[in-house]
């Protein structure tokens, strides 16, 4: 299985659900307790390979996420519109 991922990366054909992406957040957050920083790097690094809805939203939102403390769903855009963001206090 991990081949194959590698091989739908390589190819630029994997999509990352934007909820696929709160999951790890969230995970690497609670349970493991990454810095923001590094999680925002991370992902931003995933979305070199793997595609995703807005992906320029998702980058500027991961931006703010990193340096500081909004919620978690002010990174989704489709649940909240491009807006969220000013109304998440960021």
């Amino acid at each position: 299985m991990a081949d194959y991922a590698e091989e739908l990366l390589a190819k630029r054909q994997a999509f990352a659900l934007p909820e696929v992406i709160a999951e790890i957040i969230y995970v690497l957050m609670k349970v493991y307790k990454v810095s923001r920083t590094e999680i925002a790097n991370q992902v931003n690094s995933l979305l070199e390979y793997a595609d995703t809805y807005n992906p320029d939203v998702m980058r500027y939102a991961l931006s703010i996420f990193a340096e500081e403390d909004v919620l978690l769903q002010c990174l989704f855009p489709q649940f909240h519109r491009q807006n969220c963001l000013h109304k998440c206090g960021a």
